[in-house]
């Protein structure tokens, strides 16, 4: 992983040319989160610079010892998990995104087009999803992230986690068995 203290040192003297190139090796990981999450491309498009906008304004708060990885998916999540908050109130749905990433097969045609089927499913399911645990399912079997690291990025305790990640996936479970897909 690339060492981001002289960056983050000279974006804290508002060298914008440093900030851009943050904004470079991380925004493709962050928009990828957000579109997984929010479901929308457009959604996912101004979560992608409110959370680089919030970083710029608060590149103060970062502790040099922390991974500033983790740092932007805290900010990346809370605008999301936010977002989600605020489309619940408002009873606003989100189109499925049709162009999600998925695992491919260069051997298999069928499995590929399985995959990205079953890629779709999932994404339209995680929309009915309460927002945390939307949140922790992208983050643990989307973006494959540690326990630690969800830890650090939601602020809720292991245990919290394990609870939110078994409702969400047993909520996924049960719409591919009601929609006889298990």
């Amino acid at each position: 992983m690339k060492d981001y203290s002289y960056i983050i040192e000279k974006c804290r003297n508002g060298d914008k040319e440093s900030f851009r190139i943050i904004v470079h090796d991380f925004q493709p990981v962050i928009f990828r989160l957000a579109v997984r999450i929010m479901g929308d491309i457009s959604e996912a498009e101004d979560i992608t610079q409110e959370t680089f906008i919030k970083a710029w304004e608060t590149m103060e708060d970062f502790k040099l010892k922390s991974s500033f990885g983790t740092w932007l998916y805290r900010i990346a999540c809370n605008k999301c998990f936010d977002r989600l908050r605020q489309i619940k109130k408002t009873g606003k749905t989100n189109e499925p995104v049709e162009n999600l990433p998925y695992a491919p097969s260069a051997d298999n045609i069928e499995e590929d087009m399985t995959n990205r089927e079953l890629c779709r499913l999932i994404t339209k399911y995680t929309d009915e999803m309460p927002p945390m645990q939307r949140l922790v399912f992208t983050l643990k079997d989307m973006e494959e992230l540690s326990t630690e690291e969800i830890c650090k990025i939601t602020g809720i305790t292991p245990l919290q986690l394990k609870s939110n990640l078994y409702f969400a996936r047993k909520f996924i479970r049960n719409k591919l068995i009601k929609d006889k897909l298990l």
